[in-house]
């Protein structure tokens, strides 16, 4: 019953830390903020999606750095936050353990058979179609073929996603080429 807040930005300093909040006694809890018990890496606007297992996937975002696995700051790493032990992971930093596009302000969502669909979000090529699934089994990604209906109808960051009953994911909103849809 406790939520994860993780990472986000306070002025030009992007944060790695996390708390936990817990409804129960309408209390926050910083975790240390060292190893295991923060960001594995430093973002804001990641993916954050509760997998099957209980962990936490968190994928994305942004954080100003140049690397080898990062475009102009835009992420493709990924990490897992385990509730049992309150630890982050990440996962190897290179081909399919990691977003198949680095992209922040994305949206997630959970599908019925425990894989997670990643869609949208910006990067330094601009504003996103583009769509990927992550398997919690092999703790892989998969991009989407980029054509037709297995990718955005409108390319948008900032969206929302929200699970229906019958399985589908509806994804409304967002920004797209520069204006607020």
């Amino acid at each position: 019953g406790r939520v994860l807040i993780a990472g986000g930005k306070r002025g030009r300093s992007f944060l790695a830390s996390a708390e936990l909040f817990n409804p129960a006694s309408d209390t926050f809890t910083a975790l240390p903020a060292s190893g295991g018990t923060e960001l594995q890496t430093a973002r804001d606007g990641a993916i954050a999606a509760v997998l099957p297992n209980g962990q936490v996937l968190i994928a994305g975002g942004y954080n100003g750095s140049s690397s080898p696995h990062s475009a102009d700051g835009y992420l493709q790493s990924a990490e897992l936050f385990n509730p049992a032990g309150d630890t982050f992971t990440a996962l190897p930093a290179s081909g399919a353990t990691e977003l198949q596009t680095a992209r922040e302000s994305a949206v997630a969502a959970v599908l019925p058979n425990g894989q997670v669909l990643i869609a949208g979000g910006y990067n330094v090529n601009g504003f996103l179609a583009s769509a990927e699934l992550f398997n919690p089994a092999s703790d892989t990604f998969t991009a989407l073929p980029a054509s037709g209906g297995t990718e955005l109808q409108t390319a948008r960051n900032g969206a929302i996603a929200a699970e229906l009953p019958n399985g589908q994911v509806l994804i409304a909103g967002g920004y797209s080429y520069n204006v607020f849809d």
